[in-house]
């Protein structure tokens, strides 16, 4: 019940960051974009801007640099 409440993002973040650090070839993927902006397009809304994942590309780069 407390998911979309504050814990929401946290969880989100949590998530992605295990799948794009456990699978190579998403990380690959991932890292692949370089300073891309990564949006979110959905039909009939603006694209979204998904700072979560930059976040995670430039985690996983600085490790591995």
């Amino acid at each position: 019940s407390d998911f979309f409440g504050k814990r929401h993002k946290q969880e989100m973040y949590d998530a992605r960051y295990a799948k794009f650090t456990q699978n190579e070839d998403l990380k690959t993927l991932l890292l692949a974009t370089n300073d891309a902006k990564l949006t979110h397009y959905s039909r009939g809304s603006p694209p979204e801007v998904v700072e979560e994942l930059m976040l995670i590309r430039d985690k996983i780069r600085r490790n591995e640099i």
